[in-house]
């Protein structure tokens, strides 16, 4: 028997939020630039510099400059947070309803390897998100998912053990992070499987 399940924590890209890269990449195309995005996403390197901005090693300011290095411009913060935020288009389907489900009956929260620029969309286009007390944000916390330390700070964040919390993202890797250090953990394949899945542990 599950010991009773106490919170279920979110991830937000493609679980709670849908998402598309390419509707990013048009957007900087937008911007005018010397590079193709499609070009420079290419290269492994540039998607260092997103994870140095979900881990907290580079400031929103800071990565304005290397962005705007990389592709030739000279356009403020507020043209790049646009860009990103044009791949956020809105609620994945079923999921607000399912949080309308889940909000009374148990604690719900997020998870989430994020950056400013993105978080600011979820909170726009994601209304629960701006009541929820647990939302642990990798550029916040200074640490990023598979690592188990993201996953140990969400925890002493809940108070809860992690038997008595269930993680639901869409990559497999950050699931088995977080079933290495106990808690339940659920890989997102669209909002009825999940709630099959989550009756399954009893919430």
């Amino acid at each position: 028997m599950h010991a009773a399940i106490r919170a279920v924590i979110f991830d937000l890209g493609q679980v709670l939020l849908a998402y598309d890269e390419h509707l990013v990449f048009r957007a900087i195309e937008g911007l005018g630039p010397r590079r193709s995005p499609y070009e420079v996403f290419g290269d492994p390197l540039a998607w260092a510099l997103q994870d140095l901005a979900e881990a907290g090693g580079i400031t929103p300011a800071g990565m304005v400059v290397q962005l705007n290095r990389v592709f030739g411009l000279e356009i403020p913060e507020a043209a790049w947070a646009s860009a990103w935020a044009a791949g956020c288009t809105g609620p994945v389907p079923g999921m607000l309803e399912l949080l309308a489900r889940l909000e009374p009956r148990t604690t719900v929260g997020v998870l989430s390897n994020t950056v400013p620029w993105h978080w600011a969309s979820g909170l726009a286009q994601i209304p629960p998100l701006r009541r929820w007390e647990h939302c642990f944000l990798s550029y916040e916390l200074g640490c990023r998912k598979p690592g188990e330390r993201i996953y140990r700070l969400t925890l002493e964040g809940l108070g809860l053990p992690a038997e008595q919390v269930v993680f639901i993202d869409d990559r497999p890797e950050n699931i088995r992070g977080a079933r290495a250090v106990g808690m339940h953990g659920v890989l997102f394949e669209g909002s009825a499987a999940l709630e099959h899945a989550l009756a399954s542990l009893g919430v």
